[in-house]
């Protein structure tokens, strides 16, 4: 009953979303954008997902090339929403900068999803490579390829010196973050170009807005590579692949509207569910959250952690921490602290990489001694374990 209400919530979600008054972006393009094939899903998790039947961007176009080694594998596949995306923010950038040289796209996914070679991600057809754009010394267009760049901007091993083109790299991020075709996750590229990028929007008078926007969508995992060489995309799943399987893997930010809206509903039909009489039905709600990744509901999961049965406390810290990401985390270190100490313990460890400067305070507190979890009754140990991870912070970030 309860996955029936769901999928009705999001039957709703897309219905209402027909009305909205939303930039066609696609009044841009002169180009055919490909339509999705039948059945094209995202199916699973980026790291260990799949791509049902996936559509191929094409590997050359007006305003973009495949690179070599791309093509010659066919790793040209994504989901519907990403191809025509990259299709209409190469467009965009090419009629604003009309003498400059086609964006280079690097991989996607296989046809059918699955790992690929050199990547931890790229299996569920929400990932693509781009190299930089590139100018020479006297600011010219020149084919881009996956160069290393510095923190000067200026390439590290290329035959010729050549510079990052701020302005049509920047433009391309904006087409994407503004994109009616898809809503943007993730952004990874290496610190010092995220710098320069955003000083250049700053520079360039772009809105505070869409700069906190870029901002937070930009990042470089622990595990990635530097990503100075090339700028690596993550899509959120479109609302039909997150109700028919698609893991969103990380934060659903507010101004993914489409995405937003659908999991909104969604949490609405679910949380009554967490005040059933029967502990089982509050577990299920639970579990379904957890699934569904339905983070707006974590201080109404936290409340589960007081819960009369212990069944239930337990799924509720389980559900916490798998909730836990770059858009939540301030709110789940903010739980801890009124947690027991088995408890907060838990849920600062997964949450304090991940909060930002609320995680650089907490791991501040946690070092000097004023963090309300470390007390006697937390354990030497286990004080010990938190402390480290603060100097991991720390250090991370000064």
């Amino acid at each position: 009953m309860l996955n029936t209400l769901l999928i009705l919530a999001c039957a709703i979600t897309f219905v209402s979303s027909v009305d909205e008054p939303i930039e066609d972006d696609d009044n841009l393009s002169t180009m055919s954008l490909p339509a999705d094939n039948a059945g094209t899903a995202s199916i699973g998790h980026p790291y260990t997902g799949k791509l049902r039947n996936g559509v191929r961007l094409p590997p050359s176009g007006p305003y973009h090339v495949a690179q070599r080694s791309t093509r010659a594998r066919n790793w040209l596949f994504g989901t519907g929403y990403l191809v025509r995306g990259i299709m209409v923010a190469a467009e965009s950038v090419a009629r604003l900068h009309p003498r400059g040289e086609p964006l280079v796209v690097g991989n996607l996914s296989r046809r059918e999803g699955g790992n690929i070679k050199l990547s931890m991600s790229h299996n569920s057809g929400r990932d693509v490579d781009f190299a930089y754009y590139t100018v020479d010394m006297a600011g010219k267009s020149v084919p881009s390829e996956y160069h290393r760049f510095g923190a000067d901007g200026i390439s590290l091993d290329a035959p010729a010196k050549f510079k990052l083109d701020l302005a049509r790299n920047w433009h391309l991020l904006k087409s994407l973050i503004e994109s009616t075709q898809l809503e943007v996750q993730w952004i990874i590229v290496a610190p010092s170009i995220e710098k320069r990028l955003l000083g250049y929007a700053a520079a360039k008078g772009e809105s505070k807005e869409l700069i906190d926007q870029a901002e937070r969508m930009m990042m470089l995992p622990n595990y990635a590579k530097t990503h100075d060489n090339h700028i690596h995309l993550r899509v959120q799943c479109s609302p039909d692949d997150w109700n028919n399987g698609c893991k969103i893997g990380g934060p659903v930010w507010p101004w993914n509207r489409q995405l937003h809206a659908a999991l909104s509903n969604a949490t609405r039909v679910v949380l009554p569910q967490l005040a059933a009489i029967s502990p089982q039905a509050r577990r299920r709600a639970l579990r379904l959250i957890r699934k569904k990744q339905m983070g707006s509901a974590v201080t109404q999961v936290a409340s589960m952690l007081s819960d009369v049965e212990l069944s239930v406390r337990r799924e509720a810290l389980l559900t916490l921490i798998e909730l836990s990401n770059e858009a939540n985390a301030t709110t789940i270190l903010e739980i801890a602290r009124r947690q027991p100490a088995r408890i907060a313990t838990k849920l600062i460890t997964k949450a304090l990489p991940l909060a930002g400067s609320a995680g650089i305070q907490t791991a501040q507190e946690l070092l000097n001694g004023s963090h309300p979890m470390l007390s006697k009754r937390n354990g030497v140990l286990r004080n010990r374990e938190l402390r480290r991870r603060a100097k991991r912070i720390l250090r991370k970030y000064n």
